[in-house]
């Protein structure tokens, strides 16, 4: 089976995911032919993304955060020159792996949809996409889209689920891999793993509990659909919550129920 997964271009978390992802594909009977490279800013640009972190970190919590992200891009640049192991990058793991890099200005183009039926797509993969699927695109591959959502769908559509959770005091986390459909994770659910919050109070230990645990159940379910296997869940909107990115509100509610970004 031929993969093509789509995200997006940015500093955390995701190599991670992806690093773990690719990992465990290596040892199955299917290929991923590339990663496509979108940006994070496609509908807002960095100055306000960097306004929107900062207002939402909190001067400590942002400090803590790009501390961590410049290590992550020095580890980055030595990562060929001293043959590390681990990735810090997107870029760390398309060189690790070996893996194809693809740039498209968006993937409901007509040339990304082309790309796809040429090359003989049979599963789009979406972790962390900044986009949603048009219908075209959804049906331009024999098994279609899924998408990888760190969230107990059908609670905490849209952005942040697990800050969100945190925040909610809820006692489970998890991840949901679902079929993607034209609404923002409205799909039927494939797969679900729950992750105890155990009073984690840090969301960036959250967050690497959870990678890891929602790679392997990728991976699971790429083996399902390419055998035919497993059942669709009900993502059933009647008990849906849609969140937005926080705003400097909710992340001042965060630290003061003594929570922390890192």
């Amino acid at each position: 089976m031929k993969i093509l997964i789509v995200t997006q271009n940015a500093p955390v978390y995701i190599h991670l995911c992806l690093d773990k992802c690719l990992s465990l594909i290596k040892s199955t009977k299917h290929t991923v032919e590339g990663i496509v490279l979108l940006s994070p800013y496609a509908k807002k640009n960095a100055y306000l993304e960097f306004l929107n972190r900062f207002s939402l970190y909190g001067l400590l919590g942002f400090i803590g955060m790009s501390a961590y992200v410049v290590k992550e891009y020095f580890l980055s640049f030595l990562f060929t020159t001293l043959k590390l192991r681990d990735c810090h990058s997107i870029m760390n793991v398309i060189d690790k792996h070996r893996i194809n890099c693809l740039e498209f200005d968006s993937v409901n183009s007509e040339e990304f949809i082309t790309y796809t039926k040429k090359n003989r797509i049979d599963l789009l993969v979406s972790i962390a996409a900044p986009e949603l699927f048009g219908k075209t695109l959804l049906e331009s591959t024999r098994l279609g889209c899924i998408n990888y959502h760190s969230a107990l769908l059908p609670k905490y559509r849209g952005r942040q689920p697990l800050f969100w959770a945190m925040l909610n005091d809820d006692e489970n986390v998890g991840v949901s891999i679902i079929e993607m459909d034209e609404t923002l994770d409205g799909g039927p659910i494939l797969a679900q793993i729950q992750v105890p919050v155990n009073g984690e109070n840090t969301l960036h230990n959250l967050y690497l509990r959870t990678l890891e645990k929602g790679a392997r159940l990728l991976v699971s379910t790429i083996e399902n659909i390419s055998a035919g296997k497993g059942d669709r869940i009900e993502n059933s909107s009647k008990y849906a919550t849609t969140y937005p990115f926080p705003k400097k509100e909710d992340g001042t509610r965060f630290r003061n129920k003594g929570k922390k970004f890192i």
